[in-house]
């Protein structure tokens, strides 16, 4: 590698810049990470990705489960302490980036229950009506098929 086309120096800067903040505290990297610097923000991920991993694990989540979420809840840390969204002054960034995962599994959850829920009353409100209900429910459509073949014929030999 040489520094005469330029990689050699970049890579070796980057490097540099990669040891530096891994070696910073939490919340110089935080700054570093408002002022735009794509190492510290490299490292910010990196840092807490392995964090969300293991409470993931400790939570008993599956793999595949949790990985695109710690993503996400990841990004929208970033953006909510880039913006200064954050609840005034992050004390503790182990915390609100654990906290904003928790609240994205606790919602996550929530919905699923939810969501299991209303299936539940709808599965329990079409066992509990009648056929003539249902059919009476479907309206215009209903009558534009008329009745089963095997209806129809039972009422031509009851007839």
């Amino acid at each position: 590698m040489s520094d005469g086309d330029g990689t050699g120096g970049d890579r070796g800067a980057r490097l540099a810049a990669r040891i530096r903040w891994r070696a910073t505290g939490d919340m110089e990297l935080v700054a570093a990470v408002r002022q735009g610097d794509f190492e510290a923000l490299r490292e910010f991920y990196s840092r807490f990705e392995p964090l969300l991993a293991r409470y993931a694990s400790r939570a008993g989540l599956a793999f595949e489960s949790w990985e695109d979420e710690a993503h996400d809840v990841l990004c929208d840390v970033v953006l909510a302490l880039l913006a200064g969204d954050a609840r005034g002054d992050v004390r503790s960034v182990h915390a609100y980036v654990i906290r904003a995962f928790r609240n994205r599994m606790l919602d996550a959850h929530r919905a699923a229950e939810r969501r299991d829920a209303r299936e539940a009353d709808e599965r329990m409100v079409l066992e509990s009506c009648s056929e003539y209900a249902i059919r009476q429910s479907a309206g215009a459509l209903a009558d534009a098929h008329g009745p089963s073949p095997a209806i129809a014929r039972l009422a031509t030999v009851l007839d």
